[in-house]
């Protein structure tokens, strides 16, 4: 019997949502340097045909856009619907037309924080630099320390000790957060990937015992790709 008309539409489309195994990638907006696991989804334009009463739905042509996130900016968008100005994720093809790969010496936020805190050291200890040869130059003056002397003296060390108690808890906070972040997306990422070996590795299991008579071929398809009955 053959299969019914095949119905189009623009507005006719499918998503497939699967998991990335390997590999070392950099993702946008992700605070660790590399993904050993991610999350892929890819959108495709679709068709429909009526056929042995029921519709089949089939993907057609090219990607219209597919793209990678990590396990916690997967976490993050479908927990968090709404929030602007969005989640990151990084688009690896659009159209068809593959995307340029992040490059290699973009860094993370973690390592944006800990190279600013160290430039904004390097010009602390420049600033002092500058004061110790103000002092040494007031001290070294002949005769006895003028009252403008000892003002100036007072001057540059409120100024010093201004600068350390405004900086060093924002330096403090900020390396925390970034740690905290670091940390917990490790862990979510960790967590991902000890998930999927479990997954893997029971599914190994599933296939010896397959093998050895435990499962036919069409229950063992089944479990690894469970199909809610329509």
């Amino acid at each position: 019997m053959p299969f019914g008309p095949t119905k189009e539409h623009p507005a006719y489309g499918v998503i497939v949502l699967t998991k990335s195994i390997g590999g070392n990638k950099k993702l946008f907006g992700s605070s660790l340097a590399r993904h050993g696991s991610t999350i892929c989804l890819t959108v495709h334009r679709a068709e429909i045909e009526h056929d042995l009463g029921k519709d089949w739905i089939y993907s057609k042509g090219h990607a219209l856009i597919e793209l990678e996130m990590s396990h916690t900016q997967f976490s993050e968008l479908i927990t968090t619907p709404g929030v602007m100005p969005g989640i990151p994720c990084t688009l690896t093809r659009v159209e068809g037309t593959r995307q340029a790969a992040i490059p290699e010496e973009e860094t993370t936020e973690a390592e944006n924080i800990q190279q600013a805190f160290m430039d904004d050291i390097s010009d602390l200890l420049n600033s002092l630099s500058d004061t110790k040869a103000r002092v040494e130059a007031i001290i070294q003056k002949k005769g006895a320390i003028s009252k403008a002397d000892r003002e100036e003296i007072r001057s540059i060390h409120f100024e010093m000790t201004r600068v350390i108690e405004d900086y060093a808890p924002f330096a403090v906070k900020s390396f925390a957060k970034a740690a905290e972040k670091v940390a917990s997306t490790a862990k979510a990422e960790i967590d991902a990937h000890v998930m999927s070996l479990a997954q893997q590795t029971g599914l190994q299991e599933l296939r010896k015992l397959s093998l050895g008579g435990g499962f036919t071929a069409g229950e063992l398809k089944q479990i690894e790709s469970p199909q809610e009955d329509e």
